[in-house]
């Protein structure tokens, strides 16, 4: 366990925290004690049965990332996992372009998805159009707290302003089929905002297409007024 923190931890930035644990024991502890944005979780622990151990810590970190660590195989690891509660795998041996691309999806979140009143904001996609599905999914991944951050403030409505995503006919209505449900989770409404090209992407949905949609955040409030 100690090498495959020491051979991460060297490709990983050190704006990225990285915690090792020797032992499940270990690994309870620190749970308890702090609050992780990404939990790592090896299928490989001596004596340890790792899902079990997964399940613990979700316990204990609710709104954190569960991602194992699992060998390369020509079996389909990734959705064996998957059907087993984690949410995401990580392979080893470790792949640098792979761990930057995993880096890039849970931890270049800076301004992404902000909250000023009762707007939320998604950021603007500045990447290569390959790195455009990471973008999508760090948005599904923030959109949780921030609508726990607007009920806790007694919001029963928001505007989410859709103006910076880039359109794609699929990705742009799952992401807000995504958040609509996250909001409803909360009592939420949602309005949204953004240029006629979304607003005819999500109108094609019969899921997204009910939603009151505005271009321009001052007709959304006004709406509402």
């Amino acid at each position: 366990m100690e090498n495959v923190h020491k051979k991460l931890r060297s490709l990983l930035p050190d704006t990225v925290t990285l915690n090792g644990c020797v032992s499940a024991r270990d690994a309870l502890q620190h749970c308890q004690e702090r609050v992780f944005r990404v939990v790592l979780v090896d299928l490989v622990i001596p004596d340890v049965n790792s899902v079990a151990l997964m399940n613990q810590l979700r316990v204990l970190q609710p709104h954190a990332v569960m991602v194992a660590l699992a060998l390369r195989t020509a079996n389909d690891i990734a959705g064996e996992c998957r059907s087993q509660g984690f949410h995401d795998v990580m392979l080893k041996p470790f792949d640098a372009a792979a761990v930057d691309e995993w880096r890039a999806k849970y931890f270049e979140v800076k301004d992404i998805l902000s909250v000023d009143d009762n707007v939320l904001s998604c950021g603007e996609f500045t990447g290569k159009q390959d790195k455009v599905d990471g973008y999508f999914q760090r948005l599904k991944n923030m959109c949780h707290d921030s609508f726990e951050k607007l009920a806790s403030a007694c919001y029963e409505d928001t505007i989410l302003d859709l103006s910076r995503v880039p359109l794609h006919n699929e990705k742009l209505p799952r992401l807000v089929m995504e958040m609509d449900s996250q909001a409803k989770k909360f009592g939420i409404m949602l309005r949204l905002v953004g240029n006629p090209d979304a607003q005819k992407a999500l109108s094609a949905l019969v899921e997204t297409a009910s939603l009151p949609f505005f271009t321009s955040i001052s007709d959304a409030k006004n709406a509402a007024a």
